[in-house]
């Protein structure tokens, strides 16, 4: 038979306004199963039923329910020879289960959709032109997984982009390395080729300079904290830049300058190379006197990453992996070591 034994009152769960600290000792002491078989016994209807369901004999099923009750101080059922019916207490742990086990029942779905459920903000800290078709695609593909993620781009000088992320108001860096420091994760985005040029309004447009000493007394824009070591040793190693005609963090207002014809300027071939096109601006060095900067994707390690920035990085690994390769990139670079060590 069904029947329970007659329930003894302690305490009313609607009488008493519990403490946070028993609230934490009831929820360390309670068995959870309890609360499974509870859900099963509403499921069910009564516990004859919610025995066969759950595998288990029906006494096993009072005595958890006894048991339940016995936590909560109060009765959740009352029952006769013929009818089973919650109590105004048992109606509210019903619902509360109900609740509580649709949450589980929906866990794998919503941890499959996590990229879909975080919001928040990713922060991209990156130096001004970037051309890379692995960012671009990158930043599509983590919007569609993660619509709800508002994404902030801020255009910085190279040495404040390694800042920003040291004091983490920012998630990603876009900028060339002087050096792979190892308390930051490095991940290669492109390699891009980087030629001297004058603009058309220049004197020296339409002329080649096969010794860039040549060069030494003519204006120079310089680009700041944004210009690659290897440009820097290269031109004071041949006297370029003696004379400075203009400056800019920016290389869009580097290359504006250029145009111009407020001086020479080193700038990466892809950003120009419509300009050149144009006519707008000439290369005045051989193809051998060009240089590669290395693009990189620059995050804090994994573990020290906010959630919106790992998922990114995830995103941006993902593509890497089904990304071709393009040998021309490195073209450029095996063009600059054969000159440097000719001239040594």
């Amino acid at each position: 038979m069904d029947a329970l034994p007659p329930f003894k009152r302690r305490v009313s769960m609607r009488s008493v306004k519990q403490t946070p600290a028993i609230e934490d000792k009831f929820v360390r002491n309670l068995d959870w199963n309890l609360l499974y078989t509870f859900h099963a016994i509403v499921q069910a209807g009564n516990l004859t039923r919610a025995a066969a369901r759950l595998g288990r004999q029906q006494p096993a099923i009072s005595l958890a329910l006894r048991r339940l009750e016995g936590h909560l101080g109060a009765p959740l059922c009352s029952r006769t020879s013929n009818r089973f019916a919650l109590t105004p207490e048992g109606m509210l742990v019903a619902q509360l289960c109900a609740d509580l086990f649709q949450k589980v029942r929906d866990m794998p779905n919503r941890l499959a959709n996590l990229p879909g459920e975080v919001v928040g903000s990713l922060r991209i800290a990156t130096i001004s032109s970037v051309t890379s078709d692995k960012l671009n695609q990158a930043i599509a593909e983590y919007h569609r997984r993660c619509p709800k993620v508002q994404i902030e781009v801020d255009v910085v000088p190279w040495e404040e982009v390694t800042r920003r992320l040291k004091k983490q108001t920012a998630d990603v860096g876009i900028a060339p390395a002087r050096f792979l420091d190892v308390s930051f994760r490095h991940t290669l985005l492109y390699s891009e080729s980087v030629r001297l040029y004058c603009g058309h309004l220049s004197p020296l447009n339409g002329r080649t300079f096969a010794n860039p000493a040549e060069l030494s007394g003519e204006g120079l824009i310089v680009t700041g904290g944004d210009e690659p070591d290897v440009i820097r040793r290269y031109r004071l190693e041949h006297g370029l830049g003696s004379v400075i005609t203009g400056q800019s963090e920016y290389l869009d207002e580097a290359r504006r300058l250029t145009i111009l014809g407020v001086g020479i300027c080193f700038l990466p071939e892809p950003m120009v190379e419509r300009d050149v096109k144009s006519g707008d601006l000439w290369s005045l060095l051989p193809d051998s006197e060009s240089f590669t900067s290395d693009i990189y994707a620059i995050t804090l390690p994994l573990e020290e990453m906010q959630l919106p920035g790992r998922l990114f990085d995830a995103v941006l690994q993902e593509i890497g992996r089904h990304a071709p390769q393009a040998p021309s990139q490195a073209e450029p670079r095996k063009r600059s070591r054969r000159k440097r060590r000719s001239k040594k």
